[in-house]
């Protein structure tokens, strides 16, 4: 790839990460369907899907392999915050959790970022979790833990 078009894919992967970013913000996603309202955590859960486009194009270019940090495909200044999980009970700033080492290939199932554990209840602790294969979703503290001791590390 060119200089010139690498500028341009970064500039093309920056305008779509403010039309999700504004997306996010005014259409929220919102899980189990419905007319439910507007959650803190649905929208962390939107900001995990959007950085999962920046990590995939990253690893499209990198035969597959996904970077070994996330913050350099954060878009200069971050300024949707997607680099940052916001607690909804605390609204606490915490950094995502990073899997390094996997790929694209990895399977389905397979964890490569999490959010730290939401300060609700012990029994409803919460994780934002995206997988190898681009899907997000919210899930049980419990289930998180179970998922992780079983997934083989990366080569």
């Amino acid at each position: 790839m060119t200089f010139k078009h690498k500028v341009i894919h970064r500039l093309l992967q920056i305008a779509v990460v403010m039309l999700l970013g504004y997306c996010a913000v005014t259409h929220p996603l919102q899980l189990g369907g419905g007319a439910q309202p507007k959650s803190p955590l649905t929208i962390q859960l939107s900001h995990l899907k959007q950085l999962s486009y920046l990590l995939m194009a990253d690893a499209q270019e990198h035969d597959g392999r996904y970077p070994d940090s996330y913050p350099p495909v954060l878009p200069a200044g971050d300024p949707d915050q997607l680099g940052e999980f916001r607690d909804p009970a605390t609204r606490i700033v915490s950094d995502w959790l990073y899997f390094p080492g996997h790929t694209i290939h990895d399977g389905n199932g397979t964890l490569f970022m999490a959010s730290p554990p939401t300060v609700a209840g012990e029994r409803d602790r919460l994780r934002v979790v995206l997988y190898c294969d681009g899907s997000a979703a919210v899930i049980r503290e419990k289930a998180y833990q179970e998922k992780l001791a079983r997934q083989a590390s990366p080569p």
